[in-house]
């Protein structure tokens, strides 16, 4: 069949990147950072300026590991939680990002989690498909 089919949410960094402040970046939590940042993945979806972006890797977090080896083994609830502390990490020690991207399949379970993270400046969270915008997190 001769139909482009787009499967990654890589896709959407021009989308995203246009839509912020020319200042801000774009937070991208992955599987793996070691991979996708040495990786042609986001050249090929249109990002030419690595500088723009912050790339977060789950690869060590204890539940993305079952993942990752393949143990058969996920829990959603365990997942949900590392990835919102890894976000609340990132977020916190880049106050520059202005939006997240969840770039691996196995991360759809903590979306939620992503709803209400804390952070230091006021303002509250939207969350839609794969992006959270970071300018407007709640408050401890």
């Amino acid at each position: 069949m001769n139909t482009p089919t787009f499967l990654s949410s890589l896709m959407q960094m021009p989308i995203i990147s246009r839509a912020l402040k020319p200042s801000q970046k774009v937070g991208i939590i992955c599987a793996s950072g070691r991979i996708l940042s040495s990786a042609p993945a986001l050249r090929n979806c249109g990002v030419d300026d690595l500088s723009c972006v912050v790339i977060a890797g789950a690869e060590d977090l204890p539940a993305m590991q079952n993942v990752i080896q393949n143990t058969g083994h996920l829990n959603n609830a365990k997942l949900a939680e590392e990835l919102a502390t890894l976000a609340k990490q990132t977020v916190n020690e880049n106050p520059d990002i202005g939006a997240i991207l969840l770039e691996c399949t196995e991360m759809s379970p903590g979306k939620p989690a992503l709803l209400f993270l804390p952070r230091q400046q006021p303002g509250e969270v939207r969350i839609k498909s794969r992006i959270a915008s970071a300018d407007r997190l709640p408050a401890l």
